[in-house]
């Protein structure tokens, strides 16, 4: 009797051994796989993830890189000139003076071209305390300019039409001062519908200066 029962508590043990060992090892095999592929494939995920973030943020980088490229581009691009303007008080016609006043445009090598075409345009702004005479002679158009061996030949059509004896002058300076301010251009020839403009047109002296007899040629040289 004592043997059967030693017998059944050993097969007892036994079968508990087995069902804790067997639950154990596949409850413990599952968990550590389990635990394998987590990490595993958080790891994909993370790494997913830092890789759209990396595209991303080189994406980024690479539109900033283009804006400030194309900034630099239309910098570059950008031509400054400076127009003449009557200002102030001075030595020119009857006692007034000339400014430069600085615009940017879009770059060119035919920079004196676009400063003539700056001062002869009635839509450009200034300040109140600067004045464009040229604009006061309506019926006087800039054409063209041409600049050879130091010569400025600037080309206009129309007429001299004008408010009074003190505009002339105050064009003439402005016209010659234009292109003065290049050290390439040491005289200025103004041709008015294809010659060489007398000013003696203007002349009222009666004779008392030679006009017309003796002309008086838009050809003006630079005061070295």
């Amino acid at each position: 009797m004592k043997n059967i029962i030693i017998f059944s508590t050993l097969c007892v043990i036994g079968i508990m051994s087995f069902f804790v060992y067997n639950n154990y090892f596949f409850d413990g095999k599952v968990s550590d796989t389990s635990q394998q592929k987590t990490p595993h494939n958080f790891d994909k995920k993370e790494g997913k993830r830092v890789k759209n973030e990396k595209e991303l943020h080189h994406a980024v980088q690479q539109q900033n890189e283009d804006i400030i490229d194309e900034s630099v581009k239309e910098m570059q691009e950008d031509t400054m000139i400076s127009v003449p303007f009557i200002f102030g008080t001075g030595n020119v016609g009857c006692g007034v003076g000339i400014k430069f006043v600085s615009y940017k445009v879009e770059h060119t090598q035919s920079v004196l071209d676009i400063v003539y075409r700056k001062l002869f345009d009635s839509g450009l702004e200034i300040s109140p305390e600067y004045r464009n005479p040229i604009l006061s002679y309506e019926f006087l158009m800039y054409d063209s300019v041409v600049l050879s061996n130091g010569n400025a030949r600037v080309y206009l059509s129309g007429d001299m039409r004008g408010p009074g004896h003190c505009t002339l002058p105050e064009i003439r300076a402005l016209i010659d001062e234009a292109a003065f301010q290049f050290d390439t251009v040491d005289t200025v020839t103004v041709y008015l519908n294809g010659e060489i403009y007398d000013w003696c047109e203007k002349d009222l002296s009666d004779g008392e200066t030679g006009c017309p007899a003796k002309k008086k040629l838009w050809i003006d040289r630079k005061d070295k």
